[in-house]
Formats: C-alpha cells, sequence, structure tokens
C-alpha cells in the first residue's frame, strides 16, 4: 500500500518532520509555520533543528493552538524565544 502509517508518538512525528527538511534548510534562510497542534510541532521541531544543526529561523509562526476538542491536559503556552 502507497499509504503512510501514523505516528505512535509526537516524538515519532517531530523527527520525521526533521529528516524531510534537513538537508533543505542547511544552506538557507527558512520560516517554521504551526497551526493549531501543530504549532507544538513547530516549536518542537524548532528545538531539534537547533540542537542538531545549530541553525534558527528567520521567523517562527504560532496560529490558533488551543486544542479545544482534547481530553488531554496539553499546555500550548509556549517560551519566549530570545536572541
Amino acid at each position: 500500500s502507497d499509504l503512510e502509517s501514523f505516528y505512535k508518538t509526537f516524538d515519532d512525528a517531530v523527527n520525521d518532520t526533521y529528516n524531510k527538511v534537513k538537508d533543505i534548510i542547511k544552506n538557507q534562510d527558512y520560516a517554521i509555520f504551526g497551526h493549531s497542534m501543530g504549532g507544538i510541532l513547530a516549536y518542537e521541531l524548532y528545538k531539534k533543528i537547533s540542537s542538531e544543526l545549530g541553525i534558527r529561523p528567520v521567523h517562527i509562526f504560532f496560529s490558533g493552538c488551543d486544542i479545544f476538542h482534547s481530553t488531554t491536559n496539553i499546555n500550548c503556552e509556549l517560551p519566549i524565544l530570545k536572541e
């Protein structure tokens, strides 16, 4: 089947996204956008890229980060990123 399987953990999603973009962003400016739960993914991706590659995005955009339908207690408050 050509269908991709679901991620089993949030780290799987971060790692897969990182592996798909790491070679593309190494030598150029880039930005990250995350909407809703993607905001959390965007932040975790930012941390992984910073840790693994030592580069930072030009911008990170977070949009609509509340997860109203979730029964889990996910805190979407993200720390302020400083230079």
